[in-house]
Formats: C-alpha cells, structure tokens, sequence
C-alpha cells in the first residue's frame, strides 16, 4: 500500500508540473492560429500485459513474451471512449473497456490469499477478466512549445482515475512442462471492484483532419492485490506476506473520430 501511495502521490505531482506549461500553452499568441477544440469518440484494442504476482517468467519483456506467447496472446483489451479537446495542449476523456489477464510465475514464493500457511511454487493464472472506466486527463507535449493543428505526430501523455470491476480467474499449479498439474483455486464466482491510477503515452497520427491514429501504451496501478487470488512472501523461513498491489499495462492501436472540429484551418486564419 505504501508503494502504491508513492507512486499516486508522483504522479499528482507529474500533473502540477505539467498544468502550469499547460496553461501558458493554451493561452498562445492572440494573433496565432485558430485554437481547434472539439469532441471526439475513439476506439482502440490490443494486448493486455500482466504485471502481478504471477506475471510470466522472471526474464525481460521479450523474454517473457518469446517463452509464454501462447500465455501472452491470452490477454486482450478493448475500449471505447468520449473525449473533448479544450484548446491547444490539455483534453479530457471517459473511456470504458474489458480484458483479460493471464501468466505464469516461477522461482517465487507465493501463498494464495486468506492462506498464509501453504507455501507454493511455480503457479500460473488463467483468464482474470476485468471491466474497468477511467477519468483521463491529456496533454500535447508539442503543442505546448508551437501549436500546430495539422501536425501529422504528436506525443500526448495521460494521467488519470477510475475503476476495475473484475473477476478474478483460475490460480494452477504448473509441471516441469509448464502444463497445469491441478486447479488450486477456481475462478470467482463473483466480482470485486478496486480504484486504478492510469498513465500512459500516445502516440498520434492526424491521417485526415477529423480522424487521428494513435499507439497508446498506459500502465494501469489497481488498489488490489488479488487480481491474480495470490501474494508474494519474502521467504520460507520468514513467512512474511508482501502485500503489492496487482498492476497491469495495455499496448494499443486505436481511431479517433473528431466532431465540431474546423476543418479549413487555413480559412479561419484568413477571416481572424
């Protein structure tokens, strides 16, 4: 929990050092160019990447991914989302989405939740299914230094609040093969809802005046630690539980639809 404090606490601060910038962006030149704002809607999708306790193997990223593709290609998100753009550099949007979580976890000490008296190796996680919804607020990095409306790429880090509804799924226990030995706590019958902090980085691509392209990678901080029913502990002898929140990230390709956006910027210019 105190590692989870700490992190929501910087990313508080990453937003009160961005927003004065922010704000001497919006402001401009009063003789530049027309500000476009507009309401959008978007969708996007991809991969869902598992950062808990039985987050795949103890390698790298690639690693993991290369020894567990078929673990990896298990984990899904999509989202659909509303957003408004208030002037050159800051926009909000509400977005909502559904996903799956899955691993493998080895050469770790783990107990599963409400039994600290077991101790358990090499266990893998099947299909945690989430439905969550978040506050978003962004800003155009490059906006902020020279605004330019039909920039082909931006850069536009987020920061927001929001939710998981989720459900979580099957904990096995794996053989030498990494195949599952035995069920040691079946999926929930019910779901459980915890607050998330997300944060992320876009990457867009205006491909015509109302629709943009866009890469977003978002790291998802959760105030659970039973997303995948189980908690590290620090060693056999000790015993002692380290309570981790459960944290997962989403890498995702999406399209953006803008409405109320002046597409002949070059007109309004002229008439101002």
């Amino acid at each position: 929990m105190k590692k989870n404090l700490t992190i929501s606490k910087l990313m508080m601060l990453i937003v009160m050092a961005i927003l004065p910038f922010s704000m001497y962006a919006q402001e401009g030149k009063k003789k530049g160019k027309p500000v476009e704002r507009y309401w959008y809607i978007q969708a996007d999708g991809g991969l869902s990447i598992n950062h808990g306790d039985l987050a795949n193997y103890n390698g790298g990223v690639w690693g993991d991914f290369d020894h567990f593709k078929s673990q990896a290609l298990k984990n899904w998100d999509a989202h659909f989302g509303i957003g408004y753009q208030f002037g050159k550099v800051v926009g909000m949007n509400l977005k909502g989405g559904y996903g799956l979580l899955s691993g493998h976890k080895h050469q770790q000490a783990l107990v599963l939740n409400g039994n600290e008296n077991q101790i358990l190796w090499n266990l893998g996680l099947d299909k945690t299914n989430y439905i969550e919804g978040n506050l978003n607020l962004t800003f155009n990095l490059f906006n902020m230094f020279k605004y330019n409306p039909r920039r082909v790429i931006n850069f536009v880090p987020h920061i927001g609040i929001g939710g998981i509804y989720y459900q979580a799924g099957d904990v096995n226990q794996l053989d030498e093969n990494d195949d599952v030995a035995s069920t040691l706590a079946s999926a929930k019958t019910s779901r459980e809802l915890t607050y998330t902090v997300p944060a992320g980085m876009e990457i867009t691509f205006n491909i015509a005046p109302k629709f943009d392209l866009f890469l977003d990678y978002t790291y998802v901080f959760t105030g659970s630690d039973k997303l995948d029913q189980v908690a590290k502990i620090a060693s056999d002898e000790a015993k002692h539980v380290i309570n981790d929140m459960d944290m997962y990230s989403q890498a995702n390709l999406g399209l953006r639809v803008k409405f109320n956006n002046p597409c002949d910027i070059e007109k309004m210019a002229r008439e101002s």
